[in-house]
Formats: structure tokens, C-alpha cells, sequence
């Protein structure tokens, strides 16, 4: 089911090729490494960021994404827009991608956009021994353990669990944004990171994007990678954990096909 499931959103994509076009639109994109090879102007073959653009044909695009990024803060996070490690660090976080969109539209160099999309979350749960409070609070705790107009400006180093920064994110790009449709992507499998991980991962990206108001899409559970059949053959992946050329094209024709059917 799940086979022929992924054929009708191909072949969905391929229809959108020639189809689909929104000059009206402006996008923005934060993320790990999976969308970070894409580069700013996502135009990276390596990424899916590469044939989303082609296939949706947006305005204007713009990625903020960057290799080693995680939605979870640690206490030592703080406001960095300067530092681009490639890996895990401490200030490589969800949080200072929107500080950096934010300085890009006070500047003028990024214009408002309609659509953000957020692909995230691989290594909250990779690497959860680094972000030790990732999973410490459930979706249900986190929506109601502290008011918006208080969460919105809490210093990152407070917000330490995945569900509390996803939510904290989302109120900070509304702030920016208020009329764009908000899009989170849950992780895709991975060889290396424990597969209930990134289901728990994904199921907090799910539970909080939807009480939040935003559209979700689970590439965990929903797209064809399979951590399983990385294992034995690279195929999606070039290591396990990064898409190589073709799992980056069918992983951007996947998300373009599903954005267009949430916000139609």
C-alpha cells in the first residue's frame, strides 16, 4: 500500500512539473544538513530544497538551513546569526535560522514570504545525549506550561525541550510573518539514529505543528526512505543520514506534491 501509495505521489509530481507555478509566492526554509546542501538559493542537487524550487516554481526563494541544526536549545544557547560549525553546537539551532530571517526582513534583502517550511529534528534525536531536555516534556506540558506572550521572548537557554521550541519558533514566526502558511517536515529515517527516536521525534513535530495551527507532513512514517533498507544498500542516502542526488529529487517532488495538497 504504502509502494503505491509513493507512485501516485510521484507521478502527482511529475504532472506538477508542468503544471505547477506560483510567482505569487515567496518561501522560506530552515533546516539541517538534509536541506542545507541546497545552499541559500537551493539550488544544491543534493537537497530537496533543489527540485521543490523547480517543481513549484515559487517567486522567490530562500533557505536559512544550516548542516548540524536542531530544533532543541541547550541552556549555553544563545543569540549567534554568525556561526556555521557544519555540526551540533550549541547555538546550531532553529532558534537563530529565524533570528537570521528576522534580521534578513528588517534589512530588506528578504522579502515577506507566504509559505515557510521547517525540515528538522534528525538530530534532536541522533544526538539526544546533547540535547539532554529534548524529550523531557510531553506536547501536552509544553502547550500548556507557559503563556504565548511569555514563551515568544524567553531567552532560548529556557527553552529546552522539543516540543517547548517548536512551539516557541512557531509564535516567533508569526510574529515575522503573519500571514504565511507554516509547513513542518518531520525527519526522514536515518541508519545511524535509533528509528524510535525519530518517531518520537516526528510525533512531537506532528502533535505540536497541528495544535499550533501548522500543516504537517511526516516523512518519517509517510515518505519512501526506509532506514532499514539504507542499512543493506545506499540508495536515498549516501551515507545513511544525508540524500544522495535521487533521494533529494523524489524527497522535494514528495514534500512540493504534499504542500500543494494541504494549501489548495
Amino acid at each position: 500500500m504504502k509502494r503505491i501509495f509513493n507512485l501516485v505521489i510521484l507521478f502527482l509530481a511529475a504532472t506538477m512539473c508542468a503544471t505547477a507555478q506560483h510567482p505569487e509566492e515567496t518561501v522560506v526554509i530552515l533546516g539541517d544538513s538534509n536541506t542545507w546542501y541546497g545552499g541559500d538559493d537551493c539550488t544544491g542537487p543534493r537537497a530537496w530544497t533543489k527540485s521543490f524550487n523547480e517543481i513549484y516554481r515559487p517567486g522567490a526563494i530562500r533557505s536559512y538551513a544550516r548542516s548540524g541544526a536542531s530544533w532543541t536549545n541547550v541552556t549555553a544557547t544563545v543569540r549567534n546569526v554568525e556561526e556555521n560549525t557544519g555540526r551540533l553546537g550549541d547555538n546550531n539551532v532553529i532558534y537563530n535560522q529565524v533570528e537570521r530571517f528576522s534580521d534578513a526582513l528588517a534589512d530588506g534583502t528578504q522579502p515577506m514570504p507566504s509559505l515557510i517550511i521547517a525540515m528538522a529534528g534528525t538530530n534532536d534525536a541522533w544526538f539526544s545525549s546533547s540535547r539532554p531536555g529534548a524529550f523531557a516534556t510531553s506536547v501536552a506540558e509544553a502547550m500548556k506550561s507557559v503563556p504565548d506572550s511569555v514563551l515568544i521572548d524567553l531567552q532560548p537557554s529556557k527553552v529546552t525541550s522539543l516540543a517547548l521550541s517548536i512551539r516557541q519558533n512557531i509564535l516567533r514566526l508569526r510574529r515575522l510573518a503573519p500571514d504565511a502558511t507554516i509547513v513542518l517536515c518531520s525527519p526522514i529515517q536515518c541508519v545511524p539514529a535509533p528509528d524510535n527516536l525519530i518517531i518520537a521525534a516526528g510525533g512531537i513535530i506532528e502533535d505540536t505543528g497541528r495544535l499550533t495551527g501548522c500543516k504537517v507532513i511526516r516523512l518519517d512514517r509517510d515518505f519512501e526512505l526506509s532506514s532499514a533498507a539504507e542499512a543493506k544498500k545506499k540508495v536515498l542516502t549516501t551515507d545513511g543520514t544525508h540524500t544522495s542526488v535521487e533521494g533529494a529529487s523524489k524527497l522535494g517532488a514528495f514534500i512540493a506534491s504534499h504542500i500543494e495538497a494541504l494549501t489548495r
